[in-house]
């Protein structure tokens, strides 16, 4: 929906601002407290579906992993609000682009080199990061068992680490 705002606000066409309504409508009414929605929706009948700890498919959110988000802020009330400001105040002027203050090219330092290529060789065969660390509630409910993850916070870090030495080296 806050691409559809986004794309009325670039191009002018009501038809990206209309469709937001119907869409906030339904969401609303599918909401499992306010400002609260199930990740997961039943086709046809619309329940919360969710998984136990144990990866049983359920309709029930009292015995959930907590490694994963089952349930989700909405944002419902400020996408409403966006989608107000933006019905109100209409389509954005274009800037020109060729004003806009430009951005220092970073040095290429031994520091942004180093973590660059830490990124690099810590890589798996597939490209990936892999860590082994421990995942609550996984499976059998052994919680000190360390098993191989792919974590957020290190690919972050990881792709920061890499754009860094790229912007540095143009």
């Amino acid at each position: 929906m806050r691409t559809l705002i986004f794309l009325y606000q670039k191009t002018g066409r009501k038809d990206f601002l209309n469709a937001v309504p119907r869409a906030l409508n339904y969401l609303k009414k599918s909401e499992i407290s306010k400002g609260k929605l199930a990740r997961f929706y039943e086709l046809k009948t619309n329940r919360p579906l969710y998984f136990t700890r144990k990866y049983e498919l359920v309709y029930t959110d009292d015995d959930l992993p907590t490694h994963y988000g089952f349930q989700v802020n909405s944002g419902l009330d400020s996408i409403e609000a966006a989608w107000r400001r933006a019905k109100r105040d209409g389509q954005l002027k274009a800037v020109d682009a060729s004003t806009a203050p430009r951005r220092k090219r970073p040095k290429l330092t031994a520091a942004i080199i180093e973590r660059a290529q830490e990124a690099v060789d810590s890589m798996d065969a597939r490209g990936a990061w892999v860590e082994l660390d421990r995942l609550r509630y996984q499976g059998d409910g052994n919680r000190d068992k360390k098993v191989p993850v792919i974590s957020t916070q290190v690919f972050v870090r990881h792709i920061g680490s890499l754009a860094a030495y790229i912007a540095a080296s143009r």
